[in-house]
């Protein structure tokens, strides 16, 4: 075998080797596209993201394309707001980059068995290759828009080459300031079993405090602050790179060359970050794993949860079902994130209800409608998928198919009957109900938990899914197809929308308004009443007969 020489500096540099790096980013690239392809939901997740950036960039040209003019006209305090804009951009793009380390681009894959063939150096390196490409499409197309903008309104093409300079340049040093930083930070939570336990609760709270700042209109104004107070460094500086080519403008020339002269400075400087957080990372065991000792009285959670549940049935095989289901959710959480999603619109409720006390009367019902959803969708919407490479054991052993789909209804149902329950009832609480109404409200709330449960095990069944989506290197989560998701999810609406206006006056007022304002007839709260009346039924008759197909179909199934 074939040495490499020092001088290439592969092994014996403490920096990546660029060229191999590169070959590595490439790669990661393809690989990245290859595995996007196979996974329908993160690439619909990317093309909402797409699709967001296409519809904000017409409201970029028509912004600076309208500074331009302000430009042309002599008017120089137009571009006054750019260094804050592009200070919060930059800071916007680190906090991205941080959490790509993070994540699943901090992982490698196979990496006993590339970490033997490649330092970590170079591997680090082509990770962080392949985080800045991926960036790209997220953050150039506003800085070449804005720039033909300008263009446009100044009446020269030239502010075009000082806006992408500025772009690359911003995408660059964001990149190579954020992700090393955590990648880090990865490896401090694999180091520290306290903060690897705490993983899952500091990301639900990341992601909750940030749909909050943007429900509220507080984001904004939170990267206007911060780029107000970064502005002053070199990296408003940006700002003049992007307007030194820009007639008008009267940017510094000495400012745009300063930060092309940082970020060259910040290219070697967060290469060898980058290498050293990718070593102190991946040379280092889970310390989840290091420490497994159970508690003094010999007791352990699963025991604990077991006894539960056992309460709560007399068979060995749903008890078994159930109890697997939840301790897999406990310790795969991701597998439950796309059930949790949904929460994150009810923070402008939320919000209202802290700020004011008061919550709107439909409120009580949407906490039901997602109860039932959620129930569904959580464990008995993908009954047979869920098992995953554990199916055959199943079909093979003495578990019935009754067993089966109860197991997976009462584990939804001690998942999400209590939340639903308090849910219901307190903001029953909030909006000053009688208690018989609170009573009735209760018992719906758990009714519809379960009966959503049935259902979703009937269409789980009938439309399973196997195979898996990435959600991490190393983890993958099981969804339910797309025929069962959006079936579930129409019978829900329309169950708890006929429910609300069989028993609820005011949601049959509510929705009476909005069906007048929306559609092209009138609807009477009594014409509601009475269409839910003749759909309720129907659909409770549903349940039953959700149930029997589950049960036959689990009995049913085979492998080929």
């Amino acid at each position: 075998m074939g040495s490499e020489s020092p001088r290439e500096g592969s092994r014996y540099s403490r920096f990546p080797t660029p060229r191999i790096s590169l070959l590595i980013g490439i790669t990661e690239l393809r690989r990245g596209w290859r595995k996007l392809r196979q996974q329908d939901v993160w690439l619909a997740l990317v093309g909402l993201g797409l699709l967001g950036i296409l519809l904000v960039l017409p409201l970029v040209y028509d912004i600076t394309r309208d500074v331009g003019s302000e430009l042309a006209a002599g008017e120089a305090d137009a571009v006054a707001p750019a260094a804050t804009v592009v200070a919060g951009f930059w800071l916007f793009t680190v906090v991205i980059a941080v959490v790509t380390g993070i994540g699943s681009d901090g992982e490698i894959d196979n990496a006993a068995g590339v970490l033997t063939v490649r330092p970590p150096k170079d591997v680090a390196g082509g990770l962080l290759v392949n985080a800045a490409v991926w960036f790209a499409p997220f953050v150039l197309p506003a800085f070449v828009v804005g720039g033909v903008g300008l263009s446009a309104g100044v009446g020269s093409p030239f502010p075009v080459i000082g806006a992408v300079v500025a772009g690359v340049t911003l995408l660059v040093t964001a990149a190579l300031v954020g992700y090393p930083i955590g990648l880090a930070a990865k490896g401090a939570i694999r180091r520290s079993k306290r903060l690897s336990d705490l993983k899952p609760v500091l990301g639900a709270v990341v992601v909750v405090g940030y749909a909050w700042l943007v429900f509220s209109g507080e984001l904004n104004r939170l990267f206007d602050t911060a780029g107000e107070a970064i502005e002053a460094t070199p990296v408003g500086w940006l700002a003049d790179l992007a307007l030194v080519t820009t007639p008008g403008a009267e940017a510094s020339m000495v400012r745009a060359l300063a930060v092309l002269a940082i970020a060259a400075v910040i290219i070697p400087a967060s290469a060898l970050a980058t290498a050293r957080a990718g070593a102190f990372t991946w040379y280092t065991d889970d310390a989840r794993s290091a420490d497994e000792s159970e508690p003094a009285d010999g007791t352990t959670a699963v025991e604990r949860l077991d006894t539960l549940v056992g309460s709560l049935t007399r068979r060995d095989s749903t008890r078994g079902v159930a109890v697997m289901l939840l301790v897999r959710a406990y310790r795969a959480p991701l597998q439950l994130v796309f059930v949790a999603l949904p929460l994150l619109l009810t923070l402008p409720i939320v919000e209202s209800a802290v700020t004011t006390g008061t919550v709107p009367d439909y409120t009580i019902w949407m906490v039901v409608l997602y109860g039932a959803w959620a129930a569904g969708a959580s464990f008995p919407l993908n009954v047979l998928g869920n098992q995953s490479a554990t199916l055959p054991t199943l079909l093979l052993s003495r578990a019935r198919g009754h067993e089966v789909v109860r197991g997976h209804v009462l584990a939804a149902t001690l998942l999400l009957a209590p939340v639903t329950l308090v849910g219901a009832v307190g903001v029953g609480l909030i909006g000053n109900r009688s208690v018989p109404e609170l009573l009735s409200i209760g018992a719906v709330a758990v009714a519809t938990v379960v009966a959503g449960g049935i259902v979703a095990s009937g269409l789980g069944a009938l439309f399973p899914r196997f195979s898996s989506i990435d959600v991490t290197a190393d983890r993958s989560a099981s969804v339910p197809s797309k025929a069962a998701f959006s079936l579930f999810t129409l019978l829900v609406f329309l169950s708890v929308l006929a429910t609300a206006s069989v028993t609820d006056e005011i949601m049959r007022l509510l929705l009476s308004s909005l069906i007048t304002d929306w559609a092209p007839f009138d609807i009477t709260p009594s014409d509601l009443e009475t269409l839910g009346q003749v759909l309720l039924p129907g659909l409770v008759a549903l349940v039953p007969v959700a149930y029997v197909v589950a049960v036959r179909r689990v009995d049913s199934y085979r492998l080929d």
